[in-house]
């Protein structure tokens, strides 16, 4: 049946959105990309760059993913929602040191994030809902996407003072002001080094005086480490700040990005880590954590992951990468020699010596808005309106253009003027030091950290001492980091000795006396003492059982994966082909994609779901921006109509996958029901379904399934799906459809599309969130796609350009590996056949597992109908059966599913069936 076109002049529903500018950096890049010069120069995003002006793909990376493609074994299975238990613990050892008391008392949770942006907004929501502060200070100025993140998350923001714009340098003495008038327990952002925009970090002793005022006050620090390593060069060195938090007791948070200093730019790995002051608080926080993301983006992408946790984890890879490392870190400064060296030969107006003072991947020239304007117009030079460059962007050859680029600049007066109060170069500071807290964590490695304490504890009464010290006998003093002599009682007493001179000296040497006293690092209760432990989830925690039973008959019928018939997770040929593929590519790098992602996948992924010769493809009418997954999705899709849609209020299906409840709450709307499933029946209850919408408030959103309902396995009728449409347009309803199973219900990718063509075909707007979880097996690399069906055009340019404003601070742009492989099978007409063949296959042993079961059930006379088992569709079957049936089998069969009796059919192979029936038959039989 043809769907009647309705509303054909009437208003699109978004018709007042506006459209939204564009995000600074990523305009600097689009304009960068349509400038046809061939002399043109991109210093806006901070991409390491080798000397042709390429992304920088580090050898050892290469050599782990050959090894990963070559390896059969490995699979592509959902991660937990914490991500991959390795990478995690290697993430903290790489961050707090290998030796860090934290670490060895078990009070440092580690989540795998999706990169630096996502762990930051995770731990945002975190302090949103459990920290009793909600006011964050962030330093002025910081990376741009900082507010966003932060205030994305629910929470206030400030500035405290950090960078002088007058001498180009750290402004430490207002910094200090700000933070001590900070309203007591805030919440303090910390770029833990290589400083962006800026270049300019604290010394070592200024990092100490700012710990203990943080202390002092119980603010609590938030890092953001996103340049660990390209920095100095050291990994070590680049964490000190950091280490000087999490080795004093007290608590923080850590938010970790390995796109810099492993040039996994498009792969989006990350981590977040919480210091807690007891081991049962850090398991706590950890269960809230998974509360978190479980709807934000259910789990984490695996390709990056296993590449950093193969390079962590084998001492020649690891070696190999921080060669690598060391040597970008080299060249950043060789680059920034010559810019300066250039700038001075040349005769340029004011002092340039910031230039090489600074450190990391960021310069902040000094240049104001009109310098950029001309250096762009006159030069075709790209950067940041604030005069940031991004030196790894600079080769050798490309300096001597820079220069002169500069050179020519009009002045305005607003030359870099020379400083003389310029401090030492963090970089300096931390090579003068380096030994003294590295030298505590050896300490507390070898001989305790108690002991260490003792040491600490000592040293602050020294500092009481001398805390009446005059300014002028201060001023006398000067730092002596000598060894102590060879009667010392031991070499790690030594090493602790010049900890405690340090800190002594440290405190002596600031002109803002900040007196050493008790803290929360060493007294009190934990910040997040009254955080509760969270029940584990309802699926996943079905598979957190299994994986605890020792049995050998042991069956998990709980998370929707598709197993073989040896129970093995299954990972397509097509995929494996289209992956070995995408490695043969030299070409290929792994840039950071567009907020919206891979424009050739999102065009792939409108026409499977629409039909190539969709009318709304056709006018431009759709929009579609690749995603985390069907979970991520739906969440943008959420945030951006919680933001522009007059209708607060969405109706879900009664029953429906455990995750949508919570995925719309969290994004800020309200949540309702209508009738889906009659138990009675074990079908749908059409009249209920048809009462609950035709009541529903006009302008409502109704989730749908597009097809194989999640966990029913019930679907509507092609006549019914046309009656459900009729009804809602009549409502002016609209419609969100969730589908992660296409080609999954019939084997057939355009029938199982047919639901939403009908609400596409007749004009009207509706969104649909796509996975290629289950369809591609590609259930860990968490690939999916949001499409927003608009009226007209302009619309729908203007909804996609407020989506970027979503997922901007959220996840900033989407993993590329997943999203490659699915667009290399789609486009390619031969993979796509195979595809499809691979994927008619799995549905139809799908099929042939439901007879199999309903054959067996028949066979052993278990009471009751089990017609239900043939008659619903996709990867789940309902069951009927109830929590004590469930409890019955898990307990004396050692089988388990969800508790409200929903199956994989997806998990059941021959050799199980047979185990399966007979622990249905005695549930049934004993437990009626």
């Amino acid at each position: 049946m043809e769907p009647t076109r309705i509303h054909s002049n009437g208003d699109s529903l978004f018709q007042d959105i506006t459209l939204a500018p564009d995000i600074p950096v990523y305009a600097t890049t689009a304009a960068y990309n349509k400038d046809p010069c061939p002399n043109k120069l991109h210093l806006g995003i901070g991409v390491y760059r080798t000397e042709e002006g390429k992304c920088h793909t580090l050898n050892v990376v290469k050599q782990v993913e050959q090894t990963l493609a070559n390896d059969l074994s490995a699979d592509k299975e959902y991660l937990p929602i914490t991500g991959m238990p390795e990478f995690n613990k290697l993430s903290a050892e790489l961050m707090f040191g290998s030796g860090s008391p934290a670490i060895k008392e078990s009070r440092v949770v580690t989540v795998q994030c999706v990169s630096g942006c996502l762990s930051l907004r995770v731990g945002a929501e975190f302090l949103a809902k459990l920290y009793h502060q909600h006011v964050v200070y962030l330093p002025e100025p910081t990376y741009g996407n900082h507010p966003n993140l932060i205030s994305a998350a629910g929470l206030t923001l400030k500035t405290y003072r950090y960078y002088d714009p007058k001498t180009l340098v750290l402004d430490f003495q207002g910094l200090l002001e700000d933070l001590g008038s900070a309203l007591t327990g805030a919440i303090v952002l910390f770029h833990a080094c290589g400083h962006n925009p800026t270049g300019v970090d604290p010394t070592c002793q200024q990092w100490e005086q700012i710990r203990q005022l943080v202390r002092q006050r119980g603010l609590l620090p938030f890092f953001d480490c996103a340049y660990q390593g390209l920095v100095s060069g050291n990994l070590d060195d680049d964490a000190q700040s950091i280490r000087m938090f999490g080795c004093d007791g007290g608590e923080c948070l850590v938010a970790q990005s390995y796109s810099k200093n492993m040039g996994l730019y498009g792969e989006r790995i990350g981590s977040l880590s919480i210091v807690c002051k007891t081991a049962d608080v850090a398991r706590r926080v950890e269960s809230q954590l998974k509360l978190i993301i479980r709807p934000l983006y259910s789990n984490p992408p695996i390709h990056g992951a296993a590449i950093v946790t193969a390079i962590l984890k084998d001492r020649d890879l690891y070696k190999k990468w921080t060669n690598e490392l060391k040597e970008m870190r080299n060249r950043l400064v060789q680059v920034r020699r010559q810019l300066y060296d250039s700038l001075c030969n040349k005769g340029t107006p004011g002092d340039w010596s910031h230039i090489i003072k600074q450190v990391g991947m960021y310069s902040f020239t000094g240049l104001n808005k009109d310098q950029v304007h001309f250096l762009t117009r006159e030069y075709h030079i790209y950067l940041s309106s604030d005069g940031r460059i991004n030196i790894g962007g600079l080769s050798s050859k490309a300096v001597p253009y820079f220069a002169d680029a500069i050179h020519d600049a009009p002045s305005s007066g607003q030359w870099p003027r020379r400083d003389s109060r310029w401090p030492p170069v963090a970089g300096d500071g931390l090579r003068r030091v380096r030994g003294t807290w590295r030298q505590a964590e050896r300490r507390w490695q070898r001989r305790g950290w108690r002991a260490a304490l003792v040491k600490l504890k000592e040293a602050r009464e020294k500092v009481s001492e001398n805390s009446s010290f005059k300014r002028t006998e201060q001023a006398k003093m000067r730092p002596e980091f000598t060894s102590p002599s060879s009667s010392s009682s031991s070499s790690a007493d030594r090493r602790l000795n010049a900890l405690v001179r340090h800190l002594a000296t440290a405190s002596m040497l600031s002109q803002t006396a900040v007196a050493f006293s008790p803290t929360s690092g060493f007294h009190g209760d934990s910040v997040f003492s009254h955080v509760v432990r969270a029940p584990e989830d309802p699926i996943l925690g079905v598979t957190v059982a299994y994986n605890k039973d020792p049995s050998p008959v042991k069956l998990n019928l709980g998370v929707g994966a598709y197993r073989t018939e040896e129970g093995k997770p299954l990972v397509l040929n097509v995929v494996r082909k289209a992956e070995q593929m995408l490695l043969n590519d030299k070409s290929r790098v792994k840039e950071y994609l567009p907020i919206v992602g891979i424009a050739e996948f999102n065009k792939l992924s409108a026409k499977l779901i629409f039909g190539a010769d969709s009318p709304a493809i056709r006018e431009n009418r759709v929009t579609t921006v690749q995603c985390l997954s069907g979970t991520g999705s739906l969440r943008v899709g959420a945030e951006f109509l919680a933001r522009h849609y007059h209708q607060k209020t969405i109706y879900i299906p009664q029953p429906t996958w455990g995750n949508h409840p919570k995925v719309f709450t969290l994004a800020g709307l309200s949540v309702k029901t209508y009738r889906y499933y009659d138990p009675t029946t074990r079908g749908l209850n059409f009249q209920g379904l048809l009462e609950d919408l035709g009541s529903a408030p006009s302008g409502s959103m109704v989730l749908l399934h597009a097809c194989a309902h999640n966990p029913t396995g019930v679907d509507p009728t092609l006549q019914q799906w046309e009656q459900i449409r009729q009804l809602m347009r009549s409502k002016a309803l609209l419609p969100f459809f969730d589908s992660a199973y296409q080609g999954f219900a019939s084997g057939n990718l355009d029938e199982d599309a047919q639901s939403i063509r009908m609400f596409v075909a007749d004009g009207g707007e509706c969104f649909v969130a796509q996975s290629y979880a289950k369809n591609m097996g590609l259930y860990g690399e968490r690939v999916g796609a949001l499409s927003v069906v608009c009226r007209a055009a302009d619309v729908a340019s203007k909804v996609e350009s407020q989506l970027k404003l979503v997922i901007r601070p959220m996840f900033s742009n989407p993993p590329i590996h997943g999203a490659s492989i699915v667009a290399t099978i789609l486009k390619d007409s031969n993979m796509f056949n195979e595809w499809t063949i691979e994927l008619k296959a799995m549905a139809d042993r799908i099929i042939s597992m439901r007879k199999q079961l309903f054959d067996a059930l028949r066979a052993r006379g278990t009471p009751g109908d089990w017609s239900h088992i043939i008659k619903q569709i996709g990867m789940f079957t309902f069951t009927g059966l109830n929590s004590k049936q469930v409890e019955f089998m898990t307990r004396e069969y050692h089988i388990y599913m969800t508790s409200d009796g929903r199956i994989s059919m997806a998990g059941l192979s021959s050799k199980t069936v047979p185990h399966l029936a007979d622990a249905i038959h005695a549930a049934v039989t004993c437990m009626s």
